[in-house]
């Protein structure tokens, strides 16, 4: 899979529940990363893999905003 984006390296997001910082997930061009809170190392998931994921297991929305 080629893929073609106009980010930077990486983007960190923050995931908070009812004030409490679930974990940290870092988006780079070709893979997603989660750490959780607490934890010292980070898992991966390639592009690809998420994609078969998604359509795997995805729940289709009308739109992906909030």
């Amino acid at each position: 899979m080629v893929l073609k984006t106009k980010m930077p390296a990486s983007t960190h997001f923050k995931i908070v529940d009812d004030n409490r910082l679930v974990g940290t997930m870092r988006i780079s061009p070709r893979k997603i990363f989660w750490n959780t809170a607490g934890r010292d190392s980070w898992l991966e998931i390639d592009m690809e893999a998420l994609v078969t994921f998604m359509e795997s297991n995805g729940v289709e929305v009308p739109d992906a905003e909030e």
